[in-house]
């Protein structure tokens, strides 16, 4: 069935549109193939929104063939892109807590306590100067967006795998990846933390230190009281949600 969009979600459909074509669009042809996608609005419909993009600088003419992108836009299509991501992520982690499982979460942690406290280890022998340039910027980008009030999920596990891989032992990367990347509880344990003051970026800080100092008992240390503090973090937050 044909749905309509709010205002905003139809200047985002339209900027992304202008964002993947290979020649400006009009009007007409964006109605075409907003259509196509099962969204119901009118040819003056989108006129107007295109006005209103034009006149904030988002979009451009491009003589008699339509409109383009212009740096703004993309600017604007990419802030869109991060707040649909978030809603979606929201959505996702509240559909997680409804049909979830506090034990399923911890037996997971559990797994990743043993392989993890290993890799991290062996990463703080091996990593190369590059690697552990690569962790210091995943830190840093981490960082600046929990501070901006995101969850850094992607940050949180790229983290954790990037350890892993600099450990340079394929099985222990790809146990990590595994538990990581394939295990949807996973994207729940930065929100938890968040919700019972948790602190993913000291933790993840302590670690880097330790393999930025070579010490492999201190990383597995420091990897290991991370990951029970979470298991802490998820026993507490269940008990307040839900009283067990």
């Amino acid at each position: 069935m044909p749905r309509r969009l709010t205002d905003d979600d139809l200047e985002h459909r339209i900027t992304r549109l202008l964002s993947n074509a290979a020649r400006p669009l009009g009007a007409g042809m964006l109605q075409l193939l907003l259509s196509s996608q099962g969204i119901q609005v009118s040819m003056p419909t989108v006129g107007r929104r295109l006005l209103g993009l034009e006149h904030r600088g988002i979009v451009a003419k491009a003589g008699v063939n339509g409109r383009i992108l212009t740096d703004h836009g993309l600017e604007y299509l990419e802030k869109a892109e991060r707040q649909q991501q978030v809603r979606l992520s929201s959505e996702a982690l509240a559909e997680l807590l409804r049909r979830g499982s506090k034990d399923e979460i911890v037996e997971v942690l559990v797994a990743r306590r043993a392989v993890e406290r290993q890799a991290a280890e062996l990463a703080a022998r091996n990593a190369s100067s590059e690697e552990i340039e690569r962790l210091r910027s995943i830190l840093a980008q981490q960082d600046t967006l929990v501070q901006s009030g995101e969850l850094a999920i992607d940050e949180d596990i790229e983290f954790h795998v990037t350890i892993a891989a600099a450990s340079h032992n394929s099985v222990l990367h790809a146990l990590v990846s595994l538990l990581r990347n394939h295990y949807p509880w996973n994207e729940l344990l930065p929100y938890i933390r968040s919700q019972v003051g948790g602190r993913l970026v000291v933790d993840h800080a302590a670690i880097l230190g330790a393999i930025e100092r070579r010490g492999s008992a201190a990383a597995a240390q420091a990897i290991d009281r991370h990951i029970q503090g979470l298991i802490r973090d998820v026993e507490a937050f269940w008990a307040v949600r839900f009283g067990h």
